[in-house]
């Protein structure tokens, strides 16, 4: 699977070999339309080095005329699931000339669930300039055919050639051409090409055909994929007499296409594998908590049992608590285990009440004051006067804020500062809570809200423990979300402290 910071040299892998093809090859994410991948190809056409392509919106190269247009097409990619698409529009180069470009795209998906937009495009100027030459009859047609990359021919409605460019013969090998256009095609996809054209006929009111796909003789490589861009051919803008067809060598798009798929399907079974994996670790993670949850329970009950026997010496009542004290560490690590399986799970229940959470953060502050006084750290409070009141799980709200609360009391100094902030924003309700400690790199943010994604004080200014498994973030996260709600920090840098936000919805009576 691709992770987030490599995505564009994983591509740059597997493009590689496409770096000076024919077309322009590029990847973007289709939420923010951002390229995340273009070859030279691409950026050859557009006039940019490819550095400087990447990480822009795409829609900033689209004329003004066409924004629409690509936005439509996205949307409608997007619903097709994996369909293949055909469209074009006028993009801009660097010199802010317009560009007539075709792009063929297709979808495919990434880690973090992104959805990548793989597109081809080509530049067809020249050919939107015969497509005028011929509507006009424009004298320089045979001129214009003759100067493009694509094969132009006329043929009449029995497949019979009316007029070739010399550019046929190039793409298919240096290939005798013949009389007949039928006996180019490959015997598979002769019906369906037949077929298409005789079809148009029919319909009087169809100039223009859809783009059609098929295999060609080609003298070296057997046979080759063509792609046909066809309208109807007039005699004196009357009569039907055949069709004028735009010739596209797509052979080199077709292969890689066929490449995008199957990394496609090898990104797929690697995914649904490490799914598998990764629900088989979380059931036997959960299954060894709920065993060692049992017998730890008890030896936490025949501490407390122990310790009313009046008769033990001094020393037996510390080793006693010392049990007691590691029994209920272990308990506590057990049980974030079994929150972490079951807050994974599609199947944990959010129970909803209506609460005031400025109560619930008094309460919280309240639990944790013995630890706020014995590492004599002073508490600021910024909290509304009226109720604040919402509609969430009390249990796994207080659960959000006495992680949050422990965090920054953990890892804060001696005698350092806490505030704590609680305030209404529209529809929402937003918590933060600020210390002095010992602060964040932004790749420790980064890691912060996964999975035993633990932090690590070796460079600060003061001695912090860090013993825990690195799952409170993590909790933190997954019961935001939960309530469709967000959470996120913040640090200027190591020794600068740090703040933690979330919000969550706010309770709305019915007016």
């Amino acid at each position: 699977m691709l992770n987030e910071p490599t995505i564009s040299s994983e591509l740059e892998s597997v493009f590689g070999d496409l770096e000076n093809s024919l077309d322009g090859i590029f990847v973007l994410d289709i939420n923010n339309h951002t390229l995340i991948y273009v070859n030279k190809t691409f950026a050859d056409l557009i006039g940019f080095s490819k550095e400087s392509l990447i990480n822009i919106n795409f829609l900033d190269l689209i004329h003004p005329h066409d924004k629409k247009k690509f936005l439509k097409f996205i949307t409608k990619i997007n619903k097709l699931n994996m369909r293949q698409k055909y469209f074009s529009l006028k993009v801009l180069n660097s010199l802010k000339n317009t560009i007539d470009v075709e792009i063929v795209g297709t979808l495919f998906g990434s880690r973090k669930k992104k959805t990548l937009f793989f597109g081809i495009m080509r530049d067809i100027t020249k050919t939107k300039r015969l497509e005028t030459a011929f509507i006009k009859r424009e004298i320089d047609f045979k001129d214009i055919s003759e100067s493009i990359n694509d094969a132009i021919c006329i043929i009449k409605t029995n497949g019979k050639f009316i007029y070739v460019s010399p550019r046929l013969p190039v793409i298919l090998g240096g290939k005798t051409i013949g009389d007949d256009f039928y006996k180019l095609i490959h015997p598979d996809d002769l019906s369906y090409v037949v077929k298409k054209l005789k079809n148009s006929i029919k319909n009087k009111n169809l100039i223009y055909l859809e783009s059609i796909q098929f295999r060609a003789t080609h003298s070296k490589l057997g046979y080759i994929w063509l792609e046909a861009n066809t309208r109807k051919y007039f005699e004196n803008n009357e009569i039907l007499i055949g069709f004028l067809i735009v010739l596209r060598d797509i052979h080199e798009r077709k292969l890689l296409e066929e490449e995008l798929k199957r990394y496609h399907r090898e990104l797929e079974e690697k995914n649904r594998a490490l799914r598998e994996a990764d629900e088989l670790k979380s059931n036997f993670l959960s299954n060894s908590a709920h065993e060692l949850l049992t017998p730890l329970i008890s030896i936490k009950g025949f501490t407390e049992l122990f310790l009313k026997y009046n008769k033990l010496t001094e020393d037996q009542i510390n080793d006693i608590l010392t049990i007691q004290r590691n029994t209920e560490r272990l308990i506590f690590l057990v049980n974030n285990i079994l929150d972490v399986s079951e807050l994974e799970s599609d199947k944990v229940i959010i129970k909803k009440d209506r609460f005031d959470i400025k109560k619930l953060v008094l309460e919280c502050l309240d639990e944790v004051k013995f630890k706020l006084e014995d590492r004599k750290q002073k508490i600021n409070l910024e909290l509304p006067e009226n109720e604040v009141m919402v509609v969430a799980d009390n249990k796994r709200i207080r659960q959000l804020l006495i992680n949050l609360m422990d965090n920054a009391i953990k890892f804060t100094q001696y005698n350092g500062n806490i505030g704590i902030c609680l305030r209404e924003e529209d529809d929402k309700v937003h918590f933060c809570i600020k210390d002095t400690g010992i602060g964040l790199t932004s790749n420790e943010i980064n890691k912060l809200f996964r999975r035993f994604g633990k932090v690590y004080s070796t460079d600060c200014n003061f001695k912090v423990d860090s013993s825990g498994t690195g799952l409170g973030l993590f909790i933190c996260k997954h019961i935001v979300e939960k309530h469709n709600g967000k959470i996120w920090a913040f640090s200027d840098g190591k020794n600068r402290g740090a703040e933690f936000h979330f919000l969550i919805n706010k309770f709305l009576p019915q007016l």
